[in-house]
């Protein structure tokens, strides 16, 4: 479920706390209004950044990338002993039950277990899931399945879009800019 509360905003909530299991409650919005979320920086998500990092270092002494499959290696980095980002607070702190936990510095982590009685707050450790209710990794082949989930022939076609159709791309560039201007 989402719930959008803009900055500055506030909103009551009920939660029900009838499923078992860790809950993230995850407060992201305000975030977005901070520097190291910037709309102009490319995702180098997924990308092999090998050879790359030590290029750009030489025109930014001290940048270091944040991580090829996602924010979460950046934990291993500062758990190494290399800094972040100045001025930010750390966005990556704590291991979970399947290794380190995302955005670990910006959500709850709600932990809902039919044994604990009213008014008892420990720590109640990670939840252990039934096994048949866990995800799992049944193949790495992308073919697997009925039916299969890519089809080696298949191409998009995507219609054709005059200059005159075409979406104007977003201008970030008077987001500093004061009203009355």
């Amino acid at each position: 479920v989402t719930e959008i509360v803009g900055v500055g905003q506030m909103r009551d909530f009920e939660f029900v706390a009838s499923e078992p299991g860790d809950w993230a409650l995850h407060c992201h919005m305000a975030h977005h209004t901070m520097g190291p979320m910037g709309h102009g920086v490319p995702n180098p998500t997924g990308v092999d950044q090998s050879g790359v990092e030590a290029e750009i270092r030489k025109l930014l002494p001290g940048y270091m990338a944040m991580g090829r499959d996602g924010m979460s290696e950046h934990a291993e980095h500062v758990a190494m002993g290399m800094s972040g980002p100045a001025n930010t607070l750390p966005m990556m702190s704590g291991q979970g039950p399947f290794g380190n936990i995302e955005m670990g510095g910006m959500f709850t982590v709600l932990k809902v277990r039919d044994d604990l009685a009213p008014g008892d707050y420990r720590d109640p450790g990670w939840y252990r899931y039934p096994k048949d209710r866990q995800a799992r990794r049944v193949s790495t082949d992308p073919g697997f399945g009925q039916p299969h989930r890519r089809d080696p022939g298949f191409s998009l076609e995507l219609p054709r879009v005059d200059d005159a159709q075409a979406a104007v791309p977003m201008d970030h560039g008077r987001h500093h800019m004061n009203s009355g201007e």
